[in-house]
């Protein structure tokens, strides 16, 4: 059977056609993409990020003045003046007295202690106040002529006020201070009933 020239003038338009149909295809899917992916941002959207803003802060000076180059130097405790061994000190409204002062000889019996020569302040406080008084925050410091302090020990008979003294209460405790070398009189006997507290001072010869 003949092939006509008819049928083999019209093979290349078919195919022309079919391209330009698949060219249509591609480019009508491109715009659907494009479109697709304005629709997904928000509105007034860019697609592009913008500058971000500069945070800008102010130097503000300390409530009391200084900066942080400064040294303070620390606020010297106040110390009261001396009364003699036997009499007592008021601290405000509280009442320091030294019950006893002995010269004894301790022996070491555990790790810490010293044993030899030492000395056994008997320290008193009576609380004036309309507050309770931490008793454990009391400390004690024994010195010599020269100043020097004696050595503190948990030796016994170390017995150091603790707990809380009630208002208008007293608690008294036993410090014990090593003196190997000897200590020379007169001595001073320092007592702190609370920390920030003015030092009471008890001046006199063992």
């Amino acid at each position: 059977m003949g092939i006509s020239a008819t049928t083999i003038g019209r093979r290349p338009a078919t195919r022309l056609t079919a391209a330009l149909v698949g060219l249509g295809l591609a480019v009508g899917l491109l715009g659907a993409c494009t479109s697709s992916g304005k629709d997904d941002q928000p509105d007034g959207a860019t697609g592009t990020t913008g500058p971000t803003s500069k945070v800008v802060t102010t130097p503000v000076p300390a409530p009391g003045g200084g900066n942080i180059s400064e040294t303070i130097p620390p606020k010297p405790m106040a110390t009261q003046t001396a009364v003699p061994l036997s009499k007592p000190a008021a601290v405000g409204k509280v009442t320091v007295s030294l019950v006893k002062l002995e010269k004894i000889t301790v022996k070491a019996s555990g790790p810490g202690e010293i044993g030899g020569p030492a000395v056994a302040v008997t320290v008193k406080v009576a609380n004036g106040t309309d507050k309770a008084v931490d008793g454990a925050a009391t400390t004690v410091n024994l010195l010599g002529k020269d100043g020097s302090p004696a050595l503190p020990t948990p030796t016994k008979p170390a017995a150091p006020i603790s707990g809380s003294i009630a208002a208008g209460g007293s608690a008294q405790g036993v410090y014990v201070f090593t003196i190997k070398n000897g200590i020379e009189n007169p001595v001073t006997v320092q007592v702190t009933y609370a920390a920030g507290q003015p030092i009471a001072q008890f001046t006199g010869n063992l």
